[in-house]
């Protein structure tokens, strides 16, 4: 007998809430490029369907039952590691969604979040990018701005030397030609070190990137004029 042949993403849904579960596995199953293959209640189930059925993506819950959700999330991937999972939750703070990136999600989604939005999230993933619902996505950027005050590079830690250098000459508004000018490298090369930036610093496109640059510049300008302007020149011997 001929293995079936998938025409959709085969979708692993794990979340405890029978209702919740029925209506994304409804939203799913209604788009043109997913299917759920298989939906558990609990952690320990949601295992035995990931090991039995091979999902391409799986969407999870982190308050799960019997298992903590990290925790889980990092089995997950120890045993399926090139599967992607994006984590679809209740949990608005940021320390959960940075938490289950660091496990290893590839995507945050919040439940009150359209079926349209965990849709995109989910196509988006399956092209190997990151997503974050818009309001998670803002309270990083807005925490890393505010982390400056603590001398704390809460996201730009991420970045190598070229990429932080690049990361500030978007902040001053030059483009990729300009930018290649000025470091002499091609512009391919900075292209290459945009789209990591735009990976580490989980924004969605190059646009975002360049609005997260000029902020962080302004934002730091402020912070350094004040002590320059309050500053007492030395007294000359």
């Amino acid at each position: 007998m001929s293995a079936e042949i998938r025409t959709r993403y085969g979708v692993l849904v794990v979340d405890d809430h029978p209702l919740f579960r029925k209506g994304i596995i409804s939203i799913i199953d209604e788009s043109e490029h997913f299917e759920v293959i298989g939906d558990a209640g609990d952690g320990k189930d949601g295992l035995t369907h990931m090991r039995q059925k091979n999902p391409d993506l799986i969407i999870l819950d982190i308050s799960m039952p019997g298992h903590n959700g990290v925790e889980l999330l990092k089995m997950m991937k120890a045993e399926r590691p090139h599967t992607p999972i994006l984590v679809l939750t209740v949990h608005d703070e940021v320390i959960y969604a940075v938490r289950a990136l660091k496990a290893g999600a590839r995507g945050y989604i919040l439940k009150g979040e359209s079926g349209d939005e965990i849709l995109t999230g989910m196509s988006a993933i399956m092209r190997g990018e990151l997503f974050l619902s818009h309001q998670i996505k803002h309270r990083i950027i807005f925490q890393a701005i505010e982390a400056l005050d603590a001398g704390q590079d809460f996201l730009l830690q991420k970045l190598t030397r070229r990429e932080r250098e690049v990361f500030d000459l978007l902040g001053d508004g030059l483009n990729s030609a300009d930018i290649a000018d000025w470091l002499k490298l091609s512009t391919k090369t900075v292209d290459t070190h945009r789209l990591h930036i735009r990976e580490k610093l989980l924004c969605k496109n190059a646009a975002e990137v360049a609005e997260f640059a000029a902020q962080w510049k302004l934002y730091s300008e402020q912070e350094v004029t004040p002590d320059t302007k309050n500053s007492t020149p030395a007294l000359a011997p």
